[in-house]
C-alpha cells in the first residue's frame, strides 16, 4: 500500500485481494470526522450543526493512554476539561509536560503537571497500558469486570 500507485502498491493488492479493508481509524494526514469537533467543542460551522452537546466540559476523569501528546489537535485536548477534572496519563514516558515559556508566550495553561509543584490533579502511571489499565481496575475492584470483556 504505501508503494502508492506504482507496482506492488494498493492497485495491485486490491486486484489481488478483491477488495481492501481500512480500519475505523484517522491515518496521520486525514481530516477527522465532523463529529469530533462536534464533540470536542470546537466551533466549526459544520460541527455545531450536528448539534451535538461537547463532552469534554462534562468530564469527571480524564484518561490518556499511549501517546507523546504531541500531535494536534489531540494534544490540545488535555486542557478542555474542567480545572477540577483529575487526569491521569497511562504511558511508558512522561508527556504532554506543562511547560511555563511556552504557557507565557501562548497565555494559555497547557501541559500536564505531574512534575510540577502546583500539581493538584495530574498524575502519571509509568508503563505499558495494559498494565496501567488492569491495576487501575484493581484500585477500582472491577477486575473481574475487565476480564469478562
Amino acid at each position: 500500500i504505501m508503494k502508492g500507485e506504482e507496482e506492488g502498491g494498493w492497485p495491485d493488492m486490491n486486484a489481488r485481494w478483491g477488495g481492501l479493508v481500512k480500519p475505523d481509524i484517522v491515518f496521520f494526514g486525514e481530516p477527522l470526522p465532523t463529529r469530533f469537533f462536534a464533540l470536542a467543542g470546537i466551533p466549526l460551522p459544520e460541527a455545531v450543526a450536528l448539534g451535538l452537546e461537547p463532552d469534554f466540559p462534562q468530564c469527571d476523569l480524564l484518561i490518556v493512554m499511549g501517546t507523546s501528546l504531541t500531535v494536534a489537535p489531540f494534544c490540545n485536548l488535555i486542557e478542555l476539561v474542567p480545572d477540577t477534572c483529575p487526569r491521569l496519563l497511562i504511558n511508558m514516558q512522561p508527556a504532554g509536560l506543562y511547560n511555563p515559556i511556552a504557557a507565557a508566550m501562548s497565555g494559555k495553561r497547557s501541559g500536564l503537571r505531574f512534575r510540577d509543584h502546583s500539581n493538584y490533579r495530574d498524575v502519571f502511571y509509568e508503563g505499558a497500558c495494559d498494565a496501567g489499565v488492569w491495576e487501575l481496575a484493581a484500585l477500582l475492584g472491577w477486575e473481574e469486570e475487565l476480564a469478562s470483556l
